[in-house]
Formats: C-alpha cells, structure tokens, sequence
C-alpha cells in the first residue's frame, strides 16, 4: 500500500546549486537525502511529492550553507499485513523466473527459491525457451506464462541498521517484507523475504556496485516520469523522529478489482505527480536459508486517482448522497472548476432504502425538524409559568398537531429545494436515484451508468434499533418526527442526547414519558454535575426514568397498546416505544454492492472517500 507522508526537515542548501530557483534546489537536495531510502516505521520513500512551504535561510557561523526548514510531502511504500501483490511469469531461463508485478517493474526468482524439486525442460511452443516444472507429490505442474503468482505479506519490519550511521543520515534503515506466495493451483510455496535496502550513508557506494554486477547479468532497470499535480489530500496520522515530523494518508490502490479476491497493486497516479518514480533495488531472499539474488523494481505512474491516462469521464467528481457533506463537498469542487454530479434518493420525510432527499439527516430529519418541535413543546411551560406574572386564560390553550406536523414539513420542503438551488446554481448536476458504485470510476443510478474521475460516498447514517422480541414495534428518530397523532403514552429506550431531547420534546407536549436507561444516570460521558441536574429537572417536569434497565421484548395487546419487558419487569400501556440507541451508516443498505463481497474491500477502497455529515 501507498502512503503520502508529510515531512518537516531542516535542511541545509550548498550555494552551488542556489544557481537554481530555490524550490527547485531545495528539491534536489531533499531527492538526494530521501529518495529510494527506507524511513523507519515509514517505509520506502517512492518519489518527492510536492513542497508546501519553505522558512529560514539563515547562515549560521561556522557554516557555508544557508538553513531552511522545508515541509513537504513524500510518497511511501508500506504493505500491510495481509495484503496481496500479485504477479505474473515474464520468463525463465536456467538461473530461475523473471516476474512482472503490479507496481515491482521485475523481480527475479533464483532456482534455490523454486518449490522443490522443480526442473528446467526446453518449450517446443517457445522455441525451446526454458520452462520450470514442479514436481508436487509425483504430478507434474508447469509454471507457464498463464499462471498467476501472488505473494501474501506476512510481516513488514525494520531490522537493526547493520552498519554505523552517521547522525544526519538518520533515520533511514532496512525494510523486511516477509511474505508467502502461491500460484493459481492454491498450491502454497516457501516463505519469502522481500527486503527493500535504504542506500544510506555508507552503503552507497556497495549499492552501486551491486547494481553494476546485475547490469553484467541481463537484469533490466527502468524508470518512469510524471507531470507536476496539485497538492496532497488531508493528512491523517503522524509519526515523529529527532529530525523529522510527517503526517501520514492511506492510499487506496489503482488496480483494486473488485471482481478478485486478491487484487493487484499499482502507484495512484495523483501521487507521483511531483516527482521521477525512479527504480530500487530489494532482495528476494530465502526465509530459512537467507540466500540473496539482487533484481530491480520500478513503481509506475499512472494518472491521478489511478485513473487510466487519456481516458474521458462524464464528471470529475460524482458524489453519492445529497447530504451536508456531499452537497457542501459538491458546490466546493463545482466553484472550482470540476464538474461535479451528485445523486440522491427521492424525498421522504423517513429515510428508507429508495427515499431520502437532499438536505440529508440534519435538514429532513434532524436538527432543524427536531428544533421546529422543541419551540413547540416550549410553550405549554411558558403558559404554565405565565400566571405567576399575571396571566391568565378563560380556556385552557390547546394543541393542534396535525397543523404542527403539515408546517414542519412544508419548511422541509422549502428548504430542500433551497439545497437544490445551491447546486443547480453551483452547476452540479443532481441525479435522483439510488447510487452503486461499479468500480472505481463507475456508479450505476437505478441502472443508468455514469462514469467519474472521482467518486465521493457521502451517504450519512439511519437510526439503530436493536434485534429484540417485538422490535417491529418500535420506532425511530425519523418515525418520532413524523408521527400521524401525538403519542398518549411513549416508551424512549436510550440515555442519550437524543432520548432526552426527545422526552423533553413529548413532555412538553403533555405526552407520559417514560425513559429507559440501562446506567443509573443519563448522559454517559458527559460532566456528573449536569447529569445530575438534568436528571433531577426532567423528573421535576414529570418524565419518569426507568434506571439499570436494558429492553428485552414488545408485545402489543388486542386494544394496540404495547408493553414493554425488561430486565426488571413489564410495563404495559404504550401508544408508542421509540428507541434512541444510536445510528449506523448506510452504506450496506444504500451501495456498494460490490465492495461488499471483497475481503476489506470497504476498508481499502474507501479510506479517503468517505465523509461523514
């Protein structure tokens, strides 16, 4: 896998390349100190991505160089645990096989690493080319150019320096990839050691020895250039030495397919942008015998995203879900300049699996319906506490909720199509349907196919009702916003700040309330003195708490009350039980229908793409 680190590094400049502009001489030196070398607990350094700021110059005494402090961005190497490369036959000969990799350029197989016993026999279909044949419990299988051979990372760690560095060189080391592979037979081979050597102060000159002897031997080196791109996405974890600080981003992988169970590899494109993806030498190495045989590697660019060079999409950015994220994330790319096309389910005031609506949770069925109901509810209280100022009423205020219910969703509905003015004026295009997402720069919308340079899922989260006896029963946030009548008597499962809302939301409208915590106080997490005083002012107000209690099952009797039983005993007489027991995101039941059937598809295509409302 693919990392994007970002580096703070002090670095001194020779004045004799200052000739140079100064980002550019600064980037030589920085491709001098950490080019084709091994960070430790980083990984290989692929190519120098992109300079983000330079400060200092200072001269300082004693020195001829001037001082800067650089923060940039580098591409790494580091597979991880699990991962697959896969790889396939290019060709063989006496000394063993050559193999093409996804991102390795080559790499070779000495017969020592062969599966034993195998043997070298001409190919009269290859003009008496070599081809290797293994010999596994008396059957004769052939490593032929069809075959496939897929290496599984076992580990990845970074052996003691075997040498004295100096002080600046640090911290650069050895990197051990230590895999297993097999062939499309299922058939399982030795251990293998993959070992990509940092050229660090004082190897150099052996690295390039070596690399010489190869060159004698016919092995092949290559190289590969990239055009200069924009800067690097967010950044998402770091990672600190003495001389250096970097954040560090998980890459997804260009050549996924979703279609295998163990995809190839290959360098995103919009990572080599800055830089040449020059070749590094590693070891194949024999994990019980520790013999070595040098080859060559290159990492390829591509085209940003891992997009195909020269290949034309519908849009630059397709977004899944009209949501905050994907409407805001959309007008932003559009401003832009990308153009950009959103899809969302039709509007429905209750999210399902075919209806939703611009706007997303927090406009449709979130914060603003739900404060529309706390200003309801509010003023049965002010009327109450009214007459110790003085007021008074010849007839008790009533409640008409039908009138609130119609107002509130006519406010949803101006306000979704205030959102879809915002993209339509942004020049996103809006797409109604359902989005799947094909494969990385395909979405099919209710079978009709767009294809994108990017695709963003923004698909937000659905309320979480736990499986128990009679849990068809129950409701949800999005159901307790949009209820027919006002319930008599309501059941709220949940301790929450959704639970309470909503109990101070029925209280107000002079519904029963009883809530139902499996704590002894509300508010887990939150300051003890403000569950306590909450606690205490909610049960002034007359809702009843239920504490130390986890539901256990709904019935509904022949009148269509619903009792609820749990931990400590039943209670019966329910017009409605709503759980506030937390969401889950959509993005089982909305897309990726795909990515689903995939070993941590989810986890590995989707690492930079998600945003969360």
């Amino acid at each position: 896998m693919f990392y994007l680190s970002r580096i703070e590094h002090t670095l001194r400049v020779p004045p004799d390349i200052l000739r140079l502009p100064l980002a550019e001489a600064i980037k030589v030196e920085l491709e001098k100190l950490f080019l084709d070398k091994v960070v430790s607990n980083l990984g290989l350094c692929v190519s120098v991505y992109d300079i983000r700021s330079i400060e200092g110059g200072f001269i300082f005494p004693s020195e001829g160089a001037a001082t800067y402090t650089v923060v940039f961005t580098v591409i790494m190497f580091r597979p991880f645990v699990g991962e697959i490369i896969g790889a396939k036959l290019k060709e063989s000969d006496a000394n063993g096989l050559r193999l093409s990799l996804g991102f390795f350029d080559d790499i070779y197989v000495p017969v020592n690493l062969l599966p034993q016993p195998s043997r070298p026999e001409p190919d009269p279909r290859k003009r008496g080319r070599v081809t290797w044949i293994w010999d596994y419990n008396g059957e004769d299988f052939i490593i032929d150019w069809q075959d496939e051979i897929r290496f599984q990372v076992r580990s990845v760690n970074y052996p003691p320096v075997p040498i004295e560095q100096l002080n600046e060189s640090k911290p650069f080391a050895p990197m051990v990839i230590t895999v297993s592979s097999s062939m499309n037979r299922h058939l399982i081979w030795d251990h293998w050691i993959l070992m990509v050597q940092a050229p660090f102060h004082g190897g150099l000159m052996q690295n390039k020895l070596s690399r010489k002897k190869e060159k004698k031997k016919g092995f092949r080196k290559t190289s590969s250039r990239a055009q200069k791109k924009p800067s690097s996405p967010e950044m998402a974890s770091s990672f600190t030495t003495p001389k250096l600080t970097t954040s560090t981003t998980l890459l997804f992988s260009k050549n996924l397919s979703f279609s295998l169970s163990s995809p190839f590899l290959s360098l995103p494109v919009n990572l080599t942008s800055l830089a040449r993806a020059r070749s590094r030498s590693i070891f194949l190495n024999d994990h019980h015998h520790h013999r070595q045989r040098r080859g060559f590697i290159t990492a390829s660019a591509e085209s940003e995203n891992g997009a195909e060079i020269g290949r034309k999409y519908d849009f630059d950015l397709f977004t899944i879900g009209a949501g905050s994220g994907g409407v805001r994330a959309s007008r932003f790319a559009a401003n832009f300049g990308a153009s950009v096309a959103v899809c969302e389910l039709p509007f429905a005031t209750i999210s399902s699996d075919t209806t939703g609506g611009v706007g997303g949770t927090c406009v449709l069925r979130g914060c603003v319906p739900k404060k529309l109901l706390v200003y309801a509810s509010k003023y049965s209280h002010e009327f109450e506490e009214s007459h110790g100022f003085g007021w008074s009423y010849d007839n008790e205020p009533k409640h008409d909720w039908s009138t609130l219910m119609a107002n509130k969703n006519a406010e949803l509905h101006r306000l979704t199509g205030i959102y879809k003015n915002v993209l339509k004026n942004s020049g996103v295009t809006l797409i109604e349907g359902r989005g799947k997402i094909v494969d990385p720069h395909t979405v099919d919308v209710d079978g009709k196919i767009y294809s994108a340079k990017n695709i963003l899922i923004s698909v937000g989260g659905r309320p979480f009702i736990p499986e128990i006896p009679g849990s068809e029963y129950a409701i949800d946030s999005d159901a307790a916003l949009d209820l027919p009548s006002k319930p008599e008597k309501i059941a709220i499962v949940g301790g929450g700040y959704i639970a309470l809302e909503f109990a101070g939301i029925f209280n107000g409208l002079n519904s029963e309330v009883h809530v139902f915590i499996r704590q002894k106080k509300v508010l887990r997490g939150f300051d003890e003195e403000v569950r306590d005083f909450l606690g205490e002012q909610m049960s002034v107000r007359g809702i009843e708490f239920h504490t130390e209690e986890s539901p256990q099952a709904i019935t509904k009797s022949a009148d269509g009350t619903l009792s609820l039983k749990t931990s400590k005993g039943t209670i019966e007489g329910f017009s409605h039980v709503m759980f506030a027991t937390g969401r889950r995101p959509n993005t089982k039941v909305c897309i990726l229908f795909n990515l689903l059937e995939v070993p941590g598809g989810i986890s590995r295509f989707m690492k930079l793409l998600f945003v969360k409302a």
